[in-house]
């Protein structure tokens, strides 16, 4: 499986996960770049986002940009490796994770 980028240099993107969706990539970056934002939501049970690459794949808010992911209503993350939020930017970044929810999951560097 390739990766995903969510919002990509002066570009907005946005994915939901909902109602028991599966999605597995390599990597996963969630505004990646000068100027660019991105959001994930990962939400209900059996709704599950996985980024299986083993070097560093998954980063929010990386290089200038900015993200938000949220993890809600039983939805859960999985990241094998490294997962960054708010990476080299030369500017306050303001991307966020946040997992809510008892049933709600991130895990990672398994």
């Amino acid at each position: 499986s390739g990766g995903t980028t969510l919002g990509s240099v002066f570009v907005a993107g946005e994915m939901r996960v909902v109602d028991g969706g599966n999605i597995t990539q390599s990597h996963l970056y969630v505004g990646d770049g000068t100027n660019s934002t991105g959001s994930l939501v990962v939400s209900g049970a059996g709704s599950t986002w996985k980024s299986t690459g083993t070097a560093f794949t998954s980063a929010i808010g990386r290089i200038g940009g900015t993200g938000f992911v949220r993890v809600e209503n039983g939805g859960t993350l999985e990241v094998a490796s490294s997962f960054v939020v708010g990476s080299t930017s030369t500017t306050a970044n303001s991307s966020t994770l946040t997992v809510t929810g008892s049933a709600s999951r991130f895990t990672g560097m398994s």
